[in-house]
């Protein structure tokens, strides 16, 4: 049993990372939250302006929150905008390490994912898979599905 959402996913905060001119070589994800994740990012030296100037290739945001509009202009997945939003707030934050704007990327962009990966195995989710499904479930025990 695992994520369904899992490759959707990583091909955002891979493309985040091929977006700044860099990539994501390695990593290690629980999308259940029970255990360490980590990411490996081998990412080029860049200054300031140059990470303000690719970050607004990334879409419109929220001033105040800085997150993003819903325009997922990496993959077209939802999953860009948690890596977006991320690496933005970090950026305004004042970091300006590129490694370290993905790290904050990855960070936001796990927590997002995890936060779906447990929603899709919760109660009210599995609930609207059975009745899509037309899953009856009796008090034995037992199972029709049409």
């Amino acid at each position: 049993m695992g994520y369904d959402g899992a490759d959707a996913a990583l091909k955002s905060i891979y493309a985040l990372a091929k977006h700044f001119g860099g990539e994501m070589t390695d990593w290690g994800i629980d999308w259940f939250n029970t255990t360490y994740n980590f990411p490996r990012f081998e990412m080029p030296e860049m200054n300031s302006k140059e990470i303000m100037s690719i970050l607004k290739q990334l879409g419109k945001f929220d001033s105040k929150t800085l997150k993003g509009l819903g325009e997922c202009k990496l993959t077209g997945y939802f999953a860009d905008e948690s890596a977006i939003d991320g690496f933005r707030q970090a950026f305004a934050s004042g970091i300006r390490d590129l490694g370290a704007l993905m790290q904050a990327a990855f960070n936001s962009w796990l927590k997002a994912e995890q936060e779906e990966c447990e929603a899709s195995f919760g109660d009210e989710r599995l609930g609207e898979n059975f009745d899509c499904n037309l899953y009856t479930f009796h008090e034995d025990g037992s199972l029709n599905s049409f």
